[in-house]
């Protein structure tokens, strides 16, 4: 006759001894040894997977951060309308901006500061930097705006009293200040490489 199970501890059933679970319950018939031993492996495998994962300790230092430059107000001289103004391209480079005389002295300034921030001291200024003429590499890529052109340009150039790696490269970023990004051999690499194919490849001052 088909029916329900019994009763678990019913009449002809052995009622399991008080503390032990019955066979096939909580502990599936391990015994505390053997249960005190699984958890003493999975302590040790936790253990080794945090000595894998974990960190060596050994981690590069931070570079330090240069001290600030500040600016002077001749580093940054009125835009002059791009030629492309009215008719925006994001991302069209143009290699051959006009170098206005503020732009030049700009560029001076820049550099003047940065080497016054290196050597802690009041030279050189801006008079002291030459940047030979006709050696400017100048171009832009468009922004959006005005506000998110970016100027480039490339030069040699010689500084009173010190010694200054050539070339140096110089990017503005809409109406901020003028800032000189690399200096010396590899400066050039710092140059978008669509600006250099329109310069037909790296300037010679690179």
């Amino acid at each position: 006759m088909l029916g329900g199970p019994g009763p678990l501890y019913g009449p002809g059933r052995r009622r399991a001894p008080s503390g032990r679970a019955p066979s096939g319950g909580a502990s599936g018939g391990r015994s505390p040894a053997v249960v005190a031993a699984a958890f003493a492996v999975a302590v040790v495998i936790g253990i080794v997977i945090g000595l894998v994962t974990a960190p060596s300790g050994k981690s590069t230092p931070a570079a330090k951060a240069k001290p600030g430059v500040t600016s002077p107000p001749e580093a940054s001289p009125p835009l002059a309308t791009p030629a492309w103004e009215t008719h925006r391209v994001p991302g069209a480079v143009h290699g051959h901006v006009r170098v206005r005389d503020e732009d030049r002295t700009a560029l001076k300034a820049s550099l003047a500061a940065v080497l016054r921030t290196e050597t802690h001291s009041a030279q050189p200024t801006t008079a002291d930097v030459t940047i030979p003429q006709g050696t400017i590499f100048y171009g832009a890529v468009e922004g959006s705006s005005d506000a998110t052109d970016v100027y480039w340009a490339v030069s040699p150039v010689q500084v009173v009293g010190a010694t200054s790696a050539s070339p140096q490269v110089w990017r503005r970023v809409g109406s901020a200040p003028w800032q000189t990004v690399a200096r010396g051999p590899g400066a050039c690499a710092q140059i978008p490489s669509q600006l250099l194919s329109v310069w037909s490849g790296a300037p010679s001052v690179c």
